[in-house]
């Protein structure tokens, strides 16, 4: 089915719907956008972390900076230059 057909019969049963019903999808729809909204999702925890010790912080991001150089340092380096 191409995303038109779907369009197409999604906008028919929407026709169908009484003014209740209408208002509910309409909540529904806007729950789907919002959680597909990766900037919202990820902003819900900003300052998850503030009541974090010190040490416990600095040895996270410690730990993190050596499994990034770990898992990128056996990349194959692939840069794009201008023959």
């Amino acid at each position: 089915m191409t995303r038109l057909d779907l369009e197409t019969k999604v906008l028919e049963e929407i026709q169908l719907l009484s003014e209740e019903r209408l208002a509910d999808l309409y909540t529904i729809i806007r729950a789907f956008q919002i959680a597909s909204n990766q900037t919202k999702n990820t902003m819900q925890f900003a300052g998850c972390w503030n009541d974090l010790a010190d040490e416990t912080y600095i040895a996270l991001t410690e730990d993190l900076t050596q499994r990034r150089q770990n898992a990128f340092s056996e990349r194959i380096v692939r840069e794009t230059r201008p023959d």
